[in-house]
């Protein structure tokens, strides 16, 4: 799953956003119709045009307080009737309330407002009913649906398969049951069996699965640990499913009818992914061409120092472990292409060049990523990308070491500025930027990553870089 995937994810997020800009866009311009029909010309007064504003404001706090944008009111066109006519007769009545307060309900016209509110109210209810027989279209064309693996395959899987399965519950499919080596299997489940945790992973990429529920007995400490500890890896929520006997006793995390507690959540939302690679792409964007006189230039250096190619593709892992090609200007006589045995660059290595030694002290050589920021394998900032073989080798050796690619490599990162740059030629090194890395993972805000923008070039000066 590309972290673009989590977008086609996130059916609240999506939809309920989009419905809301219906919302309203119909009740703006039933307000100006409205007022077209009652003064014959569009051009509203800026007095008409607040209590417009006030109006939609109020009929959206009485919209959200009615959950009239939850998916288990979006089912039935009758429930979905009613919330809207509450809320829409809240908003109208609340702007009346208003001006009769102030005194000033002499200044507008009620033929307006009875305009208002009847368009509006029309205009929803016609544009909800075709939201909801395009939604159930795409229902059953496969979209907005919720794709799940169970882990463990035993009377608690069985009994959430089943409420799964139940008629009303169209948005949600069982892909899989993972079972972890040495797990019995004390129910038969009609269901492919995923049974190492590299196969889970590639199956979450490869079919945008949106939730692991565990339903096996975590009680024993060891074997919940390692369990935790791999299902760390996923770059989807993961979740615990408590004992079929409270199904139905009303906790307050419920989800298909089961009651679960969430472990790990997915590290961005849909609004969160959108908004990281709105940054990415206008700062890479214009940092590009800001500086590509300093590229063209370090492109012309190293022609003329006889470099054949001025960039070279290495192989990383990015996002959920897929590999991609990282770019760089050359700065070594050779280069390792990212798999096999890959050594790293040491104080006075004797394949960098003494151009390639300037280029990386001081990380001129990391520009071209900038190509991988606009391409969408990389971000500005997030966990730096390792060579294939790096990871292959730290996975068995720190714990939740593959848990860094459950966000999209960068080209800095908070372990960068916390002084984790550079050669990492012992395992303690290793676990420090590891450590780093997961907590910029679970407690990332947009500020965090423009706060490690603007201290990356204090951490230039790293004597650590070779």
């Amino acid at each position: 799953m590309t972290e673009q995937g989590v977008l086609k994810c996130g059916l609240e997020e999506n939809l309920f956003d989009f419905i809301r800009l219906v919302d309203f866009i119909v009740l703006a311009s039933a307000a100006f119709l409205a007022y077209y029909l009652r003064h014959d010309h569009l051009f509203m007064e800026l007095s008409y045009v607040s209590i417009t504003a006030l109006g939609i404001a109020a009929f959206f706090a009485a919209a959200h307080s009615f959950t009239l944008y939850k998916y288990r009111n979006f089912h039935s066109f009758l429930r979905q009737a009613v919330l809207i006519m509450l809320s829409v007769c809240i908003g109208v009545f609340s702007c009346v309330l208003l001006l009769f307060m102030m005194k000033i309900s002499g200044d507008f016209s009620r033929l307006w407002m009875g305009y208002w509110l009847l368009l509006g109210l029309g205009s929803l209810l016609i544009s909800r009913l075709f939201l909801l027989v395009w939604f159930k279209g795409e229902l059953k064309k496969g979209h907005f649906v919720r794709k799940t693996v169970l882990v463990g395959s035993n009377p608690r899987a069985l009994s959430l398969l089943e409420r799964i399965n139940e008629p009303n519950r169209t948005n949600v499919t069982v892909l899989a049951i993972y079972m972890p080596k040495g797990e019995k299997e004390e129910e038969k489940i009609n269901l492919p069996k995923i049974t190492q945790l590299k196969d889970l992973i590639a199956f979450c990429d490869e079919h945008d699965v949106d939730d692991v529920i565990i339903t096996t007995d975590i009680s024993q400490s060891e074997k919940t640990d390692k369990l935790l500890e791999d299902l760390r890896s996923l770059p989807c929520h993961v979740r615990y499913c408590l004992p079929s006997t409270l199904f139905d006793r009303g906790l307050i995390n419920h989800i298909w009818g089961a009651p679960v507690i969430s472990i790990y959540r997915r590290p961005l939302d849909v609004r969160q992914v959108r908004l990281k690679r709105l940054l990415d792409i206008s700062v890479a964007g214009t940092a590009l061409v800001l500086l590509s006189p300093v590229l063209l230039t370090i492109a012309l250096l190293l022609r003329l120092t006889g470099q054949r190619d001025v960039l070279f593709r290495q192989e990383r892992n990015g996002f959920a472990g897929k590999t991609f090609g990282v770019l760089k200007f050359r700065s070594m006589k050779v280069a390792d292409v990212g798999t096999g045995d890959v050594k790293q660059a040491t104080r006075n290595d004797p394949r960098v060049t003494k151009l390639g030694a300037i280029l990386r002290k001081t990380s001129l050589d990391e520009l071209p990523q900038l190509i991988n920021v606009l391409r969408g394998d990389m971000s500005l900032v997030g966990p730096r990308p390792h060579a294939v073989s790096h990871n292959d080798h730290y996975a068995d050796l720190i714990e939740s070491y593959l848990a860094r690619n459950r966000m999209t490599p960068g080209i800095t990162g908070w372990a960068q500025i916390n002084g984790w740059r550079g050669e990492t030629d012992t395992l303690d090194k290793m676990e420090g930027r590891v450590k780093f890395d997961l907590y910029y993972i679970e407690n990332w805000s947009i500020w965090l990553d423009i706060k490690i923008l603007f201290l990356t070039p204090l951490s230039l000066f790293n004597k650590n870089i070779y």
